[in-house]
């Protein structure tokens, strides 16, 4: 007998095959694994394509459990059976977006499908050496407590140490102290986070600054308290969220750090020894953040689900790239407006201290650092996929490659609209005569006699396909030309999918490339995003939830928006 649940999932999924057979022509996915709070591990299938009106549909297909371990060849049957579940064929598949493990990468080999790693996990690993926590950190943290207020540390503290970070990097003096910095004000974060009154007493800091009173009046009980932000391990950007919320409030934690100094703050807190930030720790900590934001924006831009974001992604790289690469960045010398400011707030508030220069000198060693790991981490890019940037009208004069590459790039592109041509314009072959079924020798006679003359028929047939070959050669480029003037006027603000949708009968084998590729993820945030549901499902007090339970749950709360019907049509159909 089903479940309330399963009849729902039902609905959902009858619902979600029907729109598929229907709309779907090509499609992406993404996969990733996941492990519970039961430690049960699962694997999430999301897929993303566009309908013929280039409308965007973004479907979980599947949350599995799974049982064994979690080696390329469990990983890839797993996958494979819920492609045949729903009906899904490799030949329809652009690409797959995955996780960077090492049995992901084997399963998609091992599986012949083209896949990319996620891009927003590569960037989180090039700044990782900058945020990583010692082993005795962590350990420390577990001391921090105080039995009268503390209510003890998050597990959401970040450990960042990943295999793949650069060990020969503990050895640089200026990332060693960058850490130390780092880790100072994730000591800081972590007590006043966790202690009530240490909450309390910062937003009595924070209300004088504001007011410009040098007392402390006792606080509104109805004012909310001042809350710090935590760094996460599976959450990229929350590294730079914990500093920029920490440099915000860097007067009224500066306060509060002294006033555990003197014998008020001793008798109220106790001997507590939390580090003292220095004015060049601040300053190092601010242009930190400086070269941060560029990974952050980077991120979030690239973790979107209702843009394309794979098009976008390798202009966004080379500009991060080019940032980095300007040896005169902290000295305000930068063709970014956006950086610029940046730097020249940073100049005029630190210009006249006496640490600036040795500050300047750190930063432009981070972000040499920087530069070198990016490079490594995106070296691998291959230019035979650069081409699909023009299928984005808003970048199609492909400014971000080099002129040998653009040209490269759209030979790539001709080639693509080219093999559509041929594919869906079977040319004519011409048949030959061959001759009588006649056994007598007179007939075989008669075939040697027209051997000549068959020789030139099948030079014609030759010459014939060239001239088809040659023909649908002009009108690959004709139409990437036409294409490509077309663009002209399209501004950056522009919705491409409803540009596209108007232009589809214009350029109708580009805009089957279009539909093909402006549906993929530049990264697995889907997969991602499943996985938080499942966390809001599978709580500590729902330990015993079934994975088909947990599976069911997810999949309707996910989809009914793509489906664009809501719980109450679900209800009533079932």
């Amino acid at each position: 007998m089903c479940t309330k649940t399963e009849k729902m999932a039902h609905v959902v999924e009858s619902r979600m095959r029907n729109a598929m057979s229907s709309e779907m022509k090509y499609f992406s996915a993404t996969t990733d694994m996941w492990s519970g709070a039961t430690r049960e591990a699962f694997i999430s299938l999301t897929i993303h394509y566009l309908t013929e009106e280039f409308i965007q549909r973004n479907f979980t297909l599947e949350v599995s459990l799974v049982r064994g371990r979690h080696t390329g060849q469990n990983i890839q049957n797993i996958l494979m059976e819920t492609f045949m579940k729903w009906g899904l064929f490799t030949e329809k598949l652009t690409v797959m977006a995955r996780d960077n493990g090492s049995n992901i990468v084997a399963a998609c080999n091992m599986w012949g499908i083209h896949h990319i790693g996620c891009i927003g996990h590569s960037l989180h690993l090039v700044v990782n050496p900058f945020l990583q926590k010692k082993k005795e950190e962590e350990d420390s943290n577990g001391e921090e407590n105080d039995d009268n207020y503390d209510i003890g540390v998050d597990n959401d503290v970040v450990s960042f140490n990943d295999d793949e970070s650069e060990d020969l990097l503990s050895d640089i003096d200026f990332v060693c102290n960058v850490w130390k910095t780092v880790s100072d004000i994730r000591k800081i974060a972590v007590y006043i986070k966790n202690s009530t009154m240490a909450k309390e007493k910062l937003q009595l800091f924070e209300a004088a600054a504001r007011t410009g009173r040098s007392d402390v009046a006792t606080n509104d009980a109805n004012s909310p308290l001042l809350t710090l932000v935590l760094d996460v391990a599976t959450r990229w950007n929350s590294a730079y969220d914990m500093l920029t919320k920490m440099r915000r409030h860097k007067d009224s934690i500066t306060s509060f750090l002294n006033f555990l100094k003197t014998a008020t703050g001793k008798s109220e807190f106790g001997r507590k020894k939390l580090p003292t930030l220095s004015e060049m720790q601040w300053a190092s900590m601010e242009g930190l953040c400086i070269l941060l934001k560029l990974f952050y924006e980077l991120t979030k831009v690239l973790s979107g689900e209702k843009y394309s974001t794979l098009v976008v992604a390798f202009p966004l790289l080379r500009m991060v790239k080019s940032i980095l690469s300007n040896r005169n960045m902290f000295i305000g010398d930068s063709d970014n407006v956006h950086m610029k400011k940046q730097i020249n707030v940073f100049r005029e508030k630190y210009e006249e201290e006496d640490f600036y220069q040795q500050t300047v000198q750190n930063l432009d060693a981070c972000r040499e650092v920087l530069l070198q790991s990016f490079t490594s981490r995106f070296r691998g890019l291959s230019y035979d996929i650069m081409w699909i940037g023009y299928l984005d009208p808003r970048q199609k004069d492909m400014l971000h490659l080099k002129d040998d590459k653009r040209t490269q790039a759209r030979q790539y592109f001709i080639q693509q609209v080219l093999n559509l041509i041929k594919d869906s314009k079977q040319p004519e072959v011409l048949r030959l005569s061959e001759g009588s079924d006649s056994d007598s020798e007179n007939d075989l006679d008669m075939m040697s006699m027209f051997a000549s003359s068959k020789r030139q028929k099948v030079s014609h047939v030759q010459h014939d396909e060239r001239d088809i070959e040659n023909e649908a050669l002009r009108c690959a480029e004709n139409e990437v030309q036409s294409y490509l003037l077309a663009s002209n006027g399209v501004g950056r603000k522009t919705d491409i999918f409803a540009w596209w949708n108007k232009s589809k009968a214009s350029f109708p084998n580009v805009a089957a490339l279009a539909r093909k590729w402006l549906s993929c993820p530049a990264t697995s945030v889907a997969s991602e995003r499943v996985f938080s549901s499942c966390g809001l499902v599978q709580t500590a007090k729902r330990s015993r939830l079934l994975g088909k339970n947990i599976r069911n749950q997810v999949m309707i709360q996910k989809n009914l928006s793509s489906l664009n019907i809501s719980m109450a049509d679900v209800v009533a159909e079932w």
